[in-house]
């Protein structure tokens, strides 16, 4: 099986609307090959709420919740929920997998703040 890395120009990037439903949760398109940042685990978990916003489609917003066990930089995710208006999306998903899932990483305090979750 071959790995396929997805890589960023822009830090918010505009995606195409033609993509179509994603395997899994690889966003590889052809403007996006030859780029030299990775999209981070945070920009696809904001981007797959954004469109579960959007969609009020379910496999956006179960594909997020496969990835919420890998955020390591909240700072970013803030950044990206705040760029895509979708906080609320984002407490309603992480409370939900705070209970499906095992070993989710804790929000700081800082950003519990800023998201009203205090």
């Amino acid at each position: 099986m071959i790995s396929v890395k997805n890589y960023l120009i822009d830090p918010i990037p505009k995606f195409s609307k033609n993509q179509g439903m994603f395997t899994g949760t690889d966003l590889v398109s052809p403007e996006m090959e030859f780029s030299k940042n990775e999209i981070t685990p945070e920009h696809r978990i904001a981007y797959f709420l954004k469109k579960f916003k959007e969609d009020n489609n379910r496999r956006y917003e179960q594909e997020a919740k496969k990835i919420i066990r890998s955020i390591k930089n909240w700072k970013r995710l803030y950044r990206y929920l705040k760029a895509y208006d979708i906080s609320n999306e984002f407490k309603k998903l992480y409370f939900e997998s705070r209970k499906e899932i095992k070993k989710i990483p804790a929000i700081p305090k800082r950003y519990k703040r800023l998201m009203g979750m205090i």
